[in-house]
């Protein structure tokens, strides 16, 4: 049996866009707000290295430096110690970007283990502004 096409139109939703306040282990609180388009991506290399490339709207970069950020900021946490409860690692490398960088090349300090890179703004009142997050690879010592 064939069906004729609907004549109403599809309506798609939006996901909500309320920010949700996360706080990290050293009470540094974060404001989690990715938007569809923004993203992260890591990269291992070799066991020493990593390669993180972004994809962020400039709208986005722009509404978070309203609220404060004031420096393009890569993280790199080693995930071994992330899970839901502690969705934070205090295992963290820093890297200051500039405002039209699209990538980084991060050094990897222990092999054979799982890392994730955020890329946000750091406000003037330690406030963490996320852009993105990446998802957890592993950063193996074999070729």
């Amino acid at each position: 049996v064939l069906r004729e096409p609907s004549q109403e139109p599809t309506v798609l939703r939006e996901p909500s866009q309320e920010p949700t306040v996360l706080r990290e282990p050293s009470q540094e609180p974060t404001v989690l707000r990715e938007t569809p388009q923004d993203r992260i991506i890591l990269v291992p290399r070799n066991g020493q290295e990593a390669y993180a490339y972004w994809e962020v709207s400039e709208a986005h970069k722009a509404e978070l430096r309203e609220q404060g950020g004031r420096n393009l900021t890569l993280r790199v946490y080693d995930a071994e110690h992330l899970d839901r409860e502690h969705p934070f690692s205090t295992d963290l490398q820093s890297y200051e970007c500039d405002e039209q960088a699209l990538d980084h090349h991060v050094t990897i300090p222990i092999t054979n283990r799982h890392y994730v890179a955020d890329l946000g703004y750091i406000a003037q009142n330690g406030e963490w502004l996320r852009l993105a997050r990446s998802l957890p690879v592993q950063v193996s010592s074999e070729p």
